[in-house]
């Protein structure tokens, strides 16, 4: 699996076949491709090699085996675009949901997630959602710092 660091603007512009995960949580869902699909990415419902493009955007972070997802992403496309939180950014540690602490170069860290972590991150949450609190984070740049990765199978 060959894996390489992009901008932001490379990933958004790069057109896709495919977006897995593409419910939006707590904010409104993006679809970025002309098949869009919310469904457990680590058991996709298609046939080997159909898209050549698959656009996965702060999904692999939620899943139970990241590398795994990105292997059945790898059967049915020929790239991946991967978009995931930077561990800088407020949202990595303000996501209950999160499985996984991501590391620069797309890479893993089993995220232990305890009752407090779990409400700390719920509280972080609201915090960052309330409108004086959500504008300084932004225009910090904190809240949203995400890491865009092609993935080809080579």
């Amino acid at each position: 699996m060959r894996v390489t660091e992009i901008s932001r603007q490379l990933a958004d512009s790069t057109s896709a076949d495919l977006d897995v995960g593409v419910g939006g949580g707590i904010f409104e869902t993006v679809p970025r491709a002309k098949v869009c699909v919310d469904v457990d990415v680590e058991f996709l419902p298609f046939r080997a090699e159909v898209f050549e493009t698959v656009k996965a955007y702060n999904v692999l972070e939620h899943v139970a085996h990241p590398t795994a997802a990105i292997q059945e992403i790898l059967r049915v496309g020929s790239v991946l675009v991967a978009r995931q939180d930077s561990w800088m950014s407020f949202a990595m540690w303000a996501t209950p949901e999160h499985e996984w602490l991501q590391l620069p170069g797309l890479r893993f860290l089993k995220f232990p997630r305890t009752r407090i972590g779990i409400q700390m991150s719920g509280a972080l949450r609201k915090i960052a959602m309330t409108p004086r609190f959500g504008r300084w984070l932004s225009k910090a740049h904190l809240m949203f710092r995400w890491n865009h990765y092609i993935i080809t199978g080579n």
